[in-house]
């Protein structure tokens, strides 16, 4: 699993699991927004960068683990998402 994170040039923030970068780009579009800016491209970063983002947001690492082995395998999943959108 890869890890993109869609910030700068998009409408609202969202850390998305995915094989690919299409993949996450699609799942963005279909989940959280339509993407105006053709040339935004999201920054692909690691999964210990992933965890960090999401232990600021979760109490445990257990949290992680049950996101992680919960997602549909080669399934593209939100990992974050702008709390506006909530």
């Amino acid at each position: 699993m890869r890890y993109f994170e869609f910030n700068d040039g998009f409408g609202y923030y969202a850390l998305i699991g995915a094989l690919t970068e299409e993949d996450a780009m699609t799942h963005y579009q279909l989940i959280v927004s339509d993407i105006d800016d053709e040339d935004a491209c999201p920054v692909e970063i690691s999964e210990d960068e992933a965890v960090e983002k999401f232990e600021k947001t979760t109490p445990t690492l257990q949290d992680w683990t049950d996101l992680h082995d919960n997602s549909l395998g080669s399934e593209p999943f939100i990992i974050l998402m702008d709390g506006s959108l909530n």
